[in-house]
Formats: C-alpha cells, sequence, structure tokens
C-alpha cells in the first residue's frame, strides 16, 4: 500500500510541476506581448515576433520544468547555469 501512495505522490508532483511550468510559460508569453509586441510590431513582423515569443516560452516552461522536477539536484542545475554564464562572461 505505501508503494501505491508513493508512486501517487511522485505523479501529482510531476502534475503539479507541469501545470507551474505550463503557467510559467503563460506568463511569459503575456509578460513579453504586452511590454514588447506594440513597440517591436513595426520593427519586425508579426510573425517573427510571436515565433521569438514562443520560444522564450519553450525556453522557460522547459527551465521551470526541469527545476520543479528534480528539486534534490537543484545545486546541480543552477550551478551549470551559473557557470556557463561565468564563463560567458570573464
Amino acid at each position: 500500500m505505501t508503494n501505491a501512495r508513493a508512486y501517487l505522490a511522485n505523479r501529482s508532483n510531476l502534475l503539479a510541476s507541469v501545470l507551474v511550468a505550463l503557467v510559467v510559460a503563460g506568463v511569459i508569453l503575456w509578460a513579453l506581448h504586452t511590454s514588447f509586441y506594440y513597440r517591436l510590431r513595426s520593427l519586425f513582423g508579426e510573425k517573427i515576433l510571436r515565433i521569438g515569443g514562443v520560444i522564450l516560452a519553450i525556453c522557460a516552461c522547459t527551465y521551470a520544468g526541469v527545476v520543479l522536477t528534480f528539486p534534490s539536484n537543484l545545486d546541480i542545475t543552477l550551478a551549470l547555469r551559473s557557470r556557463s554564464a561565468a564563463n560567458s562572461i570573464f
């Protein structure tokens, strides 16, 4: 019985992580649309702006999903990002 509860607990955490990651993607798309879309519409086409926004939202969704799904490896996940960012700066 405890194995079934552990399985359901892991599944619900996975579902919650996916839902939060999708909310992050939606917020990113909304923020980009409200802040930059109307200003950059004259410089770039609508199609380019929408594709760029979707790509940024997918990246943010994937990153949020990885961070939320593997909390035990959080220090490694964030360290890899910061190490690559530090190497690109210096």
